[in-house]
């Protein structure tokens, strides 16, 4: 995503042909999907790549680029949700910090920023920048520049922004600003807190037990940073925090956001901060906000001492239903106070939804094939076009193919003289009785393998079709041949020895009987939606009589047939005498 808003940001304010030196010198390949991650290295290629072209600093192009960036992103629809964040700077980096750990929950490969403000006043604050990316101090500059500019009517000089120390000098661990703004209150405010007499109003106050059950993902600290107590389900889930463990909170869990380390007083200093926790043996991240509370200095005791505590209120942050298997979870154990029941299904649908819209780039990826030259494009094309004419013609003759591709009708055609030939497995119902389905598929799809391969090298046949153990072949139909009769006997030869060839599920070798009569057919296409190339005519009823009337391992040819053949020494051919054929 970051790429393709770089490219935006390259083709826009410098051109096109910017942007493809910047990819040729950089030696990054463009062609981003933008929900997927990609190195760092391409990113900071591009960038320095474009500020070498350009003749300025990494910075001034990063800083650039973090003015442009506020733009990019409300032209791609975020503008309502980046102006709800907040009515000024230190609510908006604030709840940046929120809006980023709900995008992590679709992209869980995004490691964002993190911003913490303090020293917040009317007019200034200092921001603390956390990042694991070095050097990008400078785009915080120009988003800061931006977002003024777009959201808070700033522009000009009014918005200074000063690096007080960073990573770069070795001053600090990471970047901290002191951000001004001149002659308007947009940096931030005070924190408004009741009135003494409107505290004084709230009589109401929950019983133990119910809080207890209301909340079930709560946990209560002590000064130091040690569980008193944990909700429901967290003691299901984690064991050793049942009763009063006292176990510290970091055994159990780490702390992932905010950026810190996990004791009492950083807790307290980012208490205004969503946190988020991530168990350090099962994963599973709670999400929620820190209160301070005071706890019993003497549990039990009726002593009325108190100590500074922390009680964290949160839920576990699923990403669907998937996940909630993963960690042991119920729908049913959420409250149904807590919205985070419509989450884990809206969860489902929003992660279906990435998915289409990841294919959906993906293909239009591929079908652009943006940097192919044309003559790349035309051989592409024309390979993809010899490929699917292929696979139809293995399925009809090239002539009616073609014909149905130019949205003809292919008109039935007679033939006065063809030779025929019907083979099928002897004792296949046997086999079949005696072989799983698996087996006799496998058995056909073998055979049947070998038989197309050999016809193959007889470009004068042409396979009609295979009906169960039956395989049929036609020969002067789709191209002439005046030996047809001649032809199709020595493929019907081979057809013997290939059969040979293959074992049955009895440990056997296939036997196979053929017939073969020639006479007149009529070759035509039948159906729309599945097409099939059909022949018909008692030369075909008569080509089967001689199959089924056929002996095993032997090729049944009728009179006509012999009558038919050209080269008849050729071929070892011995007289049957008369037989009983159905229907002659």
């Amino acid at each position: 995503w970051i790429n393709i808003s770089v490219e935006s940001f390259v083709r826009e304010k410098f051109g096109d042909a910017v942007w493809e030196q910047t990819l040729s010198t950089s030696g990054v390949q463009a062609g981003w999907v933008s929900s997927c991650p990609y190195p760092d290295a391409a990113t900071y290629g591009l960038v320095i790549s474009a500020s070498n072209i350009l003749g300025i600093t990494s910075a001034q192009v990063l800083e650039a680029f973090g003015v442009y960036f506020v733009e990019y992103t409300a032209r791609l629809g975020y503008e309502k949700l980046l102006k709800s964040l907040g009515s000024n700077m230190a609510e908006f980096l604030k709840n940046l910090n929120d809006l980023h750990l709900h995008l992590s929950m679709s992209f869980p490969s995004m490691a964002a920023p993190a911003f913490k403000c303090t020293d917040v006043g009317p007019t200034c604050l200092t921001l603390h920048y956390h990042s694991h990316r070095p050097a990008l101090g400078p785009i915080v500059v120009g988003v800061l520049k931006g977002l003024a500019e777009q959201y808070w009517g700033l522009g000009g000089e009014q918005l200074q922004v000063e690096l007080l120390r960073g990573r770069d000098d070795g001053s600090d661990d990471h970047e901290v600003f002191r951000v001004s703004v001149d002659g308007n209150e947009t940096a931030g405010s005070a924190a408004s807190t009741a009135s003494p007499a409107a505290a004084a109003a709230r009589s109401f106050t929950l019983n133990p037990n119910d809080f207890y059950q209301l909340f079930p993902f709560h946990l209560l600290l002590d000064r130091s940073c040690r569980v008193v107590q944990a909700g429901a389900m967290l003691e299901r889930l984690f064991p050793e925090l049942r009763g009063r463990s006292g176990v510290p909170l970091g055994e159990v869990f780490q702390l992932k956001h905010p950026h810190g380390p996990l004791d009492f007083d950083h807790l307290v200093s980012d208490i205004d901060n969503a946190f988020l926790l991530k168990a350090r043996a099962s994963g599973l991240e709670l999400k929620g906000q820190m209160v301070a509370v005071p706890l019993p200095l003497h549990p039990g005791a009726g002593c009325p001492a108190t100590q500074e505590g922390l009680l964290f209120m949160g839920t576990a942050r699923l990403a669907g239903l998937d996940d909630m298997r993963h960690h042991g979870i119920f729908i049913s154990d959420i409250p149904h106070h807590d919205i985070n029941r419509d989450y884990v299904l809206l969860a489902e649908q929003r992660q279906a939804e990435a998915q289409l819209q990841e294919r959906l780039e993906s293909l239009t990826r591929e079908l652009k094939v943006p940097y192919m030259q044309p003559y790349e494009m035309a051989g592409w094309l024309d390979a993809e076009r010899r490929r699917s004419d292929g696979l139809l013609y293995q399925m009809l003759p090239p002539e009616v193919a073609s014909c149905l591709k130019n949205e003809e009708r292919a008109p039935a055609q007679e033939h006065p003289e063809v030779t025929i030939l019907f083979s099928d497995i002897v004792g296949f119902t046997e086999i079949a009785s005696r072989s799983s389905p698996l087996e006799v598929c496998s058995l056909l799809d073998e055979l049947y393998q070998r038989f197309d391969a050999a016809i193959e090298e007889y470009p004068q046949l042409y396979k009609v079709e295979t009906i169960g153990d039956a395989y049929m072949v036609v020969c002067n139909v789709t191209v002439p041949c005046d030996d047809h009769a001649d032809v199709l006997l020595e493929f019907a030869l081979r057809m013997h020895e290939e059969a040979s060839r293959v074992a049955s599920s009895l440990g056997e070798p296939v036997r196979i009987r053929v017939g073969m009569h020639s006479g007149p057919v009529v070759a035509g296409v039948v159906g729309r939606k599945m097409p099939r190339f059909c022949l018909f005519g008692d030369t075909v009823n008569t080509a089967s009589r001689m199959e089924s009337h056929g002996e095993a391992g032997q090729i049944h040819i009728s009179e006509a047939c012999y009558s038919c053949l050209r080269s008849k020494e050729r071929f070892e051919i011995r007289e049957r005498g008369n037989i009983t054929v159905k229907g002659k």
